[in-house]
């Protein structure tokens, strides 16, 4: 027995060709539920070793070992091309046999991508490609799930089986919603123009192929796998189903990133809290430190400019309270107010976001947001303006408030622009878009071939 093995192990075929048959076949008894030396033989890929023992044990192939498999198993894991076309010379029903985890020796070899034994075990019995797992997965699914995507294609081609293209996983999942989902835009045009696929599939979550590139394809990849779909004929399932209650695939992930964001502003508005909070105790310029007398003829640069007397005029303050409030007031009305509506702006969007009201506020949250980050804005530049000299000032004055104004628009434009790109995607517009384009070089191609047909007449 252990010269057996070892002849299976290093391919030593003429030891197997002279044993005679009494001593082969009580070797062979001891391999129940084990490796036998056809296992072996086809995991090594020793060909004329298993040759040899298909031409005197052909029932071998058929055996499983422990974990369920068969010597094809073995060798459509391994690649092992010539053991494959062996193996199936002399018994291809064995392409039906299931291993362990309910997988057919097709299976095997789609989940490691061995294309050219995915050709053999099709030249032999091309009707087992259609045999899905125990778990409900079609071959073909296998391929796309385990990026194989060169097998799908060998396999479309090579097979020539509609059905095939058909199958649908246990989510009626069709090979077109994985790929759509994989964005394999190649391959998905590919299936689309040389095969009888059903476009408009719909699988338990209420979802055709188009929904599934809408809601879980962004960008380039987004535009180019509904472009084709579209080209296809695909539709949604809002469209097939018009009274039916329509699923989103990812509305955990839609929620998720609600939740994400709803976190990121919290932390924005509790900062933008913080800054005017602590703006309000501390004005620019600081506070008086003691109470007495100061001159009043300073520059106030928000008023009209004051010339100063012949002997100056001295007012009282108090400790405590603003610099900026006695020398120039109105500079200091402007920072507070605009302090004050940043605060004020802040604190209702925490209070929003705190008592849950995010999800329904989407208006609320951006028109306050817009109001806390102008206001700090302006009390930037209320601030930055009094903390100047006049040189400075003079200088600055006018570019400031120029990238200032551009800035605001800027921003303003960026947002309004943001929120109708979010809109037209939520809204799927792009895909009606697609279909009126689709339909004019359709038409198009109609009007040609209609003036070709007429120049050809006598």
């Amino acid at each position: 027995m252990d010269g057996l093995y070892e002849a299976a192990i290093t391919g030593n075929h003429s030891l197997l060709s002279q044993l005679s048959q009494g001593a082969l076949d009580g070797v062979l008894r001891s391999c129940v539920r084990k490796d036998n030396p056809l296992h072996i033989g086809a995991l090594f890929g020793h060909v004329d070793f298993v040759k040899e023992m298909m031409n005197r044990k052909p029932h071998l192939a058929r055996e499983l070992n422990s974990k369920g498999q068969s010597p094809l198993h073995l060798a459509s894991a391994q690649g092992h091309v010539d053991v494959v076309e062996a193996i199936l010379e002399r018994d291809t029903d064995v392409c039906y046999a299931r291993d362990g985890d309910g997988r057919t020796p097709f299976h095997i070899a789609s989940i490691k991508g061995h294309i050219e034994v995915l050709k053999e075990l099709v030249k032999a019995k091309a009707v087992a490609a259609r045999v899905p797992t125990d778990a409900g997965e079609p071959l073909l699914h296998l391929c796309v799930k385990h990026n194989h995507f060169d097998a799908v294609k060998m396999l479309i081609e090579f097979a020539g089986d509609d059905e095939l293209v058909s199958l649908k996983d246990y989510d009626s999942n069709t090979i077109l919603h994985l790929l759509v989902d994989k964005m394999q835009h190649k391959v998905i045009k590919y299936l689309v123009d040389n095969t009888k696929v059903e476009i408009n599939a719909v699988n338990t979550d209420g979802c055709t192929a188009l929904d599934v590139s809408l809601e879980n394809t962004s960008g380039c990849e987004r535009w180019r796998t509904t472009w084709i779909l579209v080209g296809a004929g695909a539709k949604q399932a809002r469209e097939i189903f018009p009274k039916r209650p329509y699923k989103r695939t990812k509305k955990m992930q839609n929620e998720n990133v609600r939740s994400w964001f709803s976190e990121a502003l919290l932390v924005l508005a509790t900062l933008m809290t913080t800054v005017a909070f602590q703006a309000g105790l501390n004005p620019p310029g600081g506070v008086w430190q003691d109470t007495g007398y100061h001159n009043n003829t300073l520059h106030d640069r928000y008023l009209t400019v004051i010339t100063p007397p012949s002997h100056p005029e001295l007012v009282p303050h108090f400790a405590g309270q603003s610099v900026m409030s006695y020398i120039s007031p109105r500079g200091y009305i402007f920072f507070s107010l605009f302090n004050g509506f940043t605060l004020i702006s802040s604190m209702l969007l925490i209070i929003i976001l705190v008592c849950g009201f995010s999800s329904n506020s989407k208006w609320a949250l951006s028109i306050l947001t817009g109001i806390s980050v102008l206001s700090m804005l302006v009390t930037y530049q209320a601030s930055f303006v009094f903390l100047s000299s006049d040189e400075v000032y003079q200088k600055i004055y006018w570019i400031g408030g120029m990238f200032s104004l551009v800035g605001v628009v800027a921003m303003i434009v960026i947002v309004i622009l943001w929120r109708m790109v979010i809109w037209i995607f939520s809204k799927d517009l792009h895909v009606y878009f697609f279909r009126m384009i689709w339909f004019l070089k359709k038409l198009g191609s109609c009007n040609t071939s209609a003036k070709s047909s007429d120049d050809y007449k006598p």
